[in-house]
């Protein structure tokens, strides 16, 4: 889990006003600690149907902390923040913190623009309806894209898509927000704990639904794939530190990525199942990636991952140890 302290050297050093989105999805019922905290806030999905209160209590929850909600007090904005690290938020990666300096409902009116993104789909998939109002119209699909929700609330979506929009995209993206700062988790960092991204300017249309191109959907599958490898490579330095030990950075990266495809060639793509086909990998000299017995075990697996988990375990077992002292 990311450092909150971190996460407050890194907000106290904005240039604006902060404003929070957190993500309701990860909380029991968002609002009602919020209430109960004293902070004044706004659900992003304001049309919420007849189970509205259901919704509001997993939707994403805009955060002001220039004022309060109910009760009075002399906290600063700053003393807010700290208080909604410390007393309502458990992992940082559940808010996202916007940088602005302008009308508060200028930005939740854009924050309400993102809600859900345009992406790619082919022709032959029939369009998905609305995800905030399933039963209704497929609004907004097109004969070459469909409408999805997009989670901006959650700090690990964040980090697997914004670095990847590109300097065209970035302007809808921010809109009139300076800046955006969020602390994923540290399977999504990359070895960063906290990330600042921060608007490069330009022209957008806010009356234009934000789109993703093919390439960039492209993007950030390969940046996915970058973060499972970057994380197999951390787990083998732990798992494997005397085969490990005397290999430089980027060939244990290349040993990684290559038992990385052919795992994925026969399935496995979950990380747990990735990191122990690396693990037998190494263990092995690379001879577990083609030993017929090996590539016959998997050759009719319905599940492949699960399988590579089982094996695993069998594995553990036999040796007396969890799993989790594997990998």
């Amino acid at each position: 889990m990311p450092d909150k302290d971190l996460l407050k050297v890194k907000l106290s050093e904005a240039s604006a006003p902060l404003y929070a989105v957190l993500d309701g999805a990860k909380f029991d019922d968002l609002p009602s600690l919020l209430f109960d905290h004293d902070f004044k806030h706004k659900p992003l999905y304001l049309d919420m149907g007849s189970e509205g209160r259901e919704v509001a209590k997993t939707a994403p929850q805009f955060v002001r902390f220039d004022r309060w909600d109910y009760w009075e007090n002399n906290l600063t904005p700053a003393q807010r923040i700290e208080a909604l690290l410390d007393e309502v938020i458990d992992a940082p990666s559940a808010a996202v913190f916007w940088v602005y300096s302008g009308e508060p409902k200028t930005l939740f009116r854009h924050l309400r623009t993102i809600n859900n993104v345009m992406i790619p789909r082919d022709a032959d998939t029939p369009p998905m309806p609305d995800p905030l109002d399933p039963e209704g119209e497929t609004h907004g699909n097109t004969a070459t894209h469909q409408q999805v929700l997009f989670r901006h609330a959650d700090a690990n979506v964040i980090a697997q898509v914004i670095p990847e929009l590109g300097l065209h995209r970035l302007p809808r993206f921010f809109g009139p927000a300076s800046a955006v700062i969020a602390a994923p988790d540290a399977e999504w960092g990359m070895g960063e704990e906290v990330m600042m991204f921060n608007n490069p300017g330009g022209p957008y249309n806010a009356k234009h639904r934000m789109a993703l191109s093919e390439r960039t959907m492209e993007r950030i599958e390969a940046r996915r794939v970058e973060v499972l490898r970057f994380n197999v490579m951390i787990a083998m330095k732990d798992a494997l530190p005397e085969k490990t030990a005397n290999i430089d950075q980027g060939r244990l990266y290349r040993m990684v990525e290559k038992s990385q495809l052919a795992a994925a060639d026969i399935g496995i793509t979950s990380a747990l199942g990735v990191e122990l086909w690396t693990y037998f990998a190494l263990k092995t000299q690379g001879k577990s990636l083609t030993h017929p017995k090996v590539q016959k075990h998997f050759q009719y697996s319905v599940k492949p991952d699960q399988t590579m988990i089982d094996l695993g375990q069998k594995i553990a077992e036999l040796n007396h140890v969890d799993i989790d002292e594997v990998v």
